[in-house]
């Protein structure tokens, strides 16, 4: 069983009871305060719900979300360790600056000690997640 998390014109999370996964699914140009009520209601969520790991499709995604890196390591990425993220797969399209953008989270993902991957197809970035969180 799914369920919607957060929704609101920059996209929607959705999350699965099932395999524990957080499908996010961002459309646009990034707008910080829309952003941030997304961020927010998935830590709100990950307080009582186990996410072991996050599918963030961002191929209608425009511009930049660099300015969330520290949020990401200050807050969120912490908080969601801790509750037992384990995995992050993200798709882009060919737009060059959130393709450089997702390479430098999967840096930070790393460091945190997350395992983390960029694709360009969807069906191998899903596929590459649920190995992943069954090893």
């Amino acid at each position: 069983m799914s369920v919607i998390v957060s929704t609101n014109k920059l996209g929607t999370m959705t999350y699965s009871h099932e395999s524990k996964i957080m499908f996010v699914e961002f459309r646009g140009i990034v707008e910080p305060e829309l952003a941030m009520e997304h961020f927010n209601s998935i830590l709100e969520f990950a307080s009582s719900n186990q996410i072991i790991g996050i599918l963030a499709d961002l191929t209608r995604l425009r511009g930049s979300y660099i300015k969330f890196f520290d949020f990401f390591q200050e807050n969120a990425y912490p908080q969601l360790i801790k509750g037992g993220l384990k995995a992050h797969s993200t798709i882009v399209s060919d737009d060059l600056i959130i393709e450089n953008i997702s390479l430098k989270l999967k840096d930070l993902h790393k460091v945190m000690g997350i395992e983390s991957r960029v694709f360009l197809d969807d069906e191998k970035a899903q596929r590459w997640l649920e190995a992943k969180l069954k090893s």
